[in-house]
């Protein structure tokens, strides 16, 4: 159950770390960047942070149950 908590983890902040370059990308100025691209790059960003928040939640709750189950 460790396991799962610590990957959980890992992918939640990997998630963090390319959203963030997602979010510089579309708002670094570029020449020749349309409008679609960074419409696509604010998209990935919100799907790359939600992955993180859903992956940093799940990691919580298997640690709630790790904790619950020792006692």
């Amino acid at each position: 159950m460790k396991e799962k908590i610590e990957d959980y983890k890992r992918f939640a902040v990997t998630l963090l770390i390319v959203s963030f370059f997602f979010f510089i990308g579309s708002v670094l100025p570029k020449e020749g960047l349309s409008i679609s691209t960074r419409e696509a790059l604010v998209a990935a960003t919100t799907a790359a942070l939600t992955g993180s928040i859903i992956c940093f939640s799940l990691s919580a709750k298997y640690q709630k149950k790790l904790d619950n189950e020792e006692f």
